[in-house]
């Protein structure tokens, strides 16, 4: 089972349902999409739930945002951070998805036999797995009545099937619902925790802190000059401005400029 779970989490990149972050565990990549991130209400799923609002009234994206929006700010970042749990809620539907194909693969041979003479038998084989899915069975005639005893035989294999289903669905069910969570949980929750959940927090977290503290990133970057008689004077605009921060404020980059002069 953990073989599959690992298979199908490693299959392709998961990616949470508010688009903010995306995690490709086969190499270890994660991207978080800011512009998904600048929304002016979340009203679907993960960590905020129906229908907290964040930055309402604010557009949607990165275009059209207010005058130096910033990108990571002290309510971007912790939304970032948070949806490390919206992408465990995505491993954990590929989880149970991959454990139902584990149980798939663990089957049950059945063997029945009927020989009321020497010499004149049959013996039918078939199997079931731990998702109640049956095998056609297979019948092996000896003798001259072999054939009349496998119809016989393979009618009774009709009839049994149910029974034997009724043996193994509890143990399915049991396993893949709220009952049987604790065992579930010995086999997943580590896998989902130690593995996916602690390593992506202790990869993201620093990056988002470091980049609020040390830098400020700001979409529709504006910067207005008055004349000496208050009038307007110039504006500088740029689509996006990163600049270093720091008690005398540091180097400016900026992209996509545009400049209107006016004379004082």
């Amino acid at each position: 089972m953990q073989d599959k779970i690992f298979k199908a989490i490693l299959a392709k990149p998961i990616t949470t349902k508010n688009k903010v972050l995306t995690v490709d565990f086969s190499t270890g990549k994660a991207t978080v999409r800011l512009d998904q991130a600048l929304h002016g209400e979340e009203t679907v799923d993960g960590p905020l739930l129906p229908a907290q609002q964040v930055r309402p009234g604010d557009p949607t994206g990165l275009n059209g945002q207010n005058p130096n929006t910033e990108l990571i700010d002290d309510e971007i970042y912790p939304m970032i951070a948070e949806t490390v749990h919206d992408l465990m809620e995505e491993v954990a539907t590929i989880v149970i998805g991959a454990a139902q194909g584990a149980l798939a693969s663990v089957t049950v041979d059945l063997t029945a036999v009927l020989n009321p003479l020497a010499g004149q038998s049959a013996t039918t084989t078939w199997s079931v797995n731990l998702m109640g899915d049956t095998t056609a069975p297979t019948c092996t005639p000896v003798g001259v009545t072999g054939g009349l005893l496998c119809k016989t035989l393979l009618a009774a294999v009709v009839v049994a099937n149910p029974i034997v289903k009724s043996l193994v669905v509890p143990a399915r069910d049991f396993l893949l619902s709220d009952a049987g969570h604790q065992l579930f949980a010995l086999a997943v929750d580590d896998i989902k925790t130690g593995i996916i959940t602690i390593p992506v927090r202790r990869a993201v977290d620093p990056v988002l802190q470091v980049m609020d503290n040390a830098f400020s990133i700001q979409v529709n970057h504006q910067r207005r000059s008055q004349c000496a008689d208050g009038s307007d004077g110039s504006m500088e605009l740029s689509a996006l401005s990163m600049a270093v921060l720091g008690p005398n404020g540091g180097p400016r980059l900026s992209f996509g400029n545009s400049r209107i002069h006016m004379k004082c």
